[in-house]
């Protein structure tokens, strides 16, 4: 690992935005379970939230390698949205923004360790947005069916 307060290309700065990103992410995750009727989609949703446990588990462990402190964690919005079908539209937003996001950061690092996280992240964020482009499109067919029935 690098020595304490190294910054090899990104700041702690990034990291904890990165971090108050994925924190976001979890709790608009958490609203969306609430929402969801469906076991099936529950389950995928409890899947997301347990990937972004790990991913502010690892940011908060970068953190800590970069600074040598313990990591405050930020404070975070509540999720605003009311219907589930908006909640899954602004979950893909979400993702995409931070997937940017980590492409900034990947490019702009000289760390292979830090690299490495954010490919992981990165991944996660793929796979997450085609669970959620398949709640989408499930949820949006049931409402199209639903309104062809009344």
């Amino acid at each position: 690992m690098t020595p304490c307060g190294k910054m090899l290309g990104i700041t702690p700065e990034q990291i904890i935005e990165n971090l108050k990103s994925v924190m976001e992410s979890q709790k608009h995750n958490e609203r969306l379970l609430a929402l969801t009727k469906d076991p099936r989609q529950a389950d995928i949703i409890k899947s997301l939230i347990q990937d972004n446990q790990i991913n502010i588990d690892t940011l908060k462990d970068l953190y800590r390698q970069m600074t040598c402190d313990p990591l405050v964690l930020p404070s975070t919005a509540e999720p605003t949205f009311t219907s589930y079908l908006e909640g899954i539209k602004l979950a893909i937003m979400q993702k995409v923004k931070q997937f940017d996001r980590l492409l900034y950061l990947y490019y702009t690092t000289t760390s292979e360790t830090i690299q490495k996280v954010i490919l992981f992240q990165a991944s996660l964020i793929l796979v997450h947005l085609r669970y959620l482009d398949y709640l989408l499109v499930k949820n949006s067919s049931q409402l199209s069916t639903n309104s062809a029935l009344a």
